[in-house]
């Protein structure tokens, strides 16, 4: 079980450069890094690292402070999108179908057809998360291939109203 859960997970240097790339357009913004103490940790000077502190509630309560929440497909991020807080999901292996929270979440995936593997989740009869089509076991390419450029643009633009908003009313605006 805890290998399915694994490839479900953006990998974290990858987390990395989406922390740099938005940082670099945004200076001010910081990142809280929530989850399990056995997450692979992100390295980049703008992230606090909150694995494994607290209880699961209070997990939830600091998710409900954050203006977005870039997630796996997981718990945390269905928990964020629960609370009404922007979330964005990272998808690899899974139907968004089936996973997607139905409000404020907005899916970030390789496009279709890139893989002809994806998604190898399937409601029923199929061949399951982390099988191939052929039976062969996943290798994670659809998180993999998945840039980072592509995971941080719409962060951005988000991300670009929220702070154009906040500079405006310090301004008087």
């Amino acid at each position: 079980m805890k290998e399915r859960w694994a490839l479900k997970r953006y990998p974290a240097e990858k987390y990395a450069q989406v922390c740099e790339i938005i940082s670099k357009r945004f200076p001010s913004v910081r990142f809280v890094h929530a989850g399990l103490p056995r997450d692979d940790k992100i390295m980049h000077p703008a992230v606090t690292d909150f694995r494994g502190v607290g209880t699961i509630r209070e997990q939830f309560g600091l998710l409900r402070k954050c203006t977005a929440v870039i997630s796996n497909d997981s718990g945390l991020m269905h928990a964020a999108a629960a609370q009404g807080v922007k979330t964005f999901g990272i998808f690899g292996p899974t139907n968004l179908w089936k996973n997607l929270p139905r409000d404020n979440t907005t899916p970030i995936r390789l496009e279709k057809g890139v893989l002809s593997c994806m998604p190898c989740q399937k409601a029923s009869g199929g061949h399951g998360l982390g099988r191939r089509k052929d039976g062969s076991k996943c290798a994670q390419e659809c998180l993999q291939k998945l840039c980072s450029e592509v995971v941080a643009s719409p962060i951005i633009s988000f991300l670009r109203g929220v702070v154009d908003e906040v500079h405006n009313s310090d301004d008087g605006v």
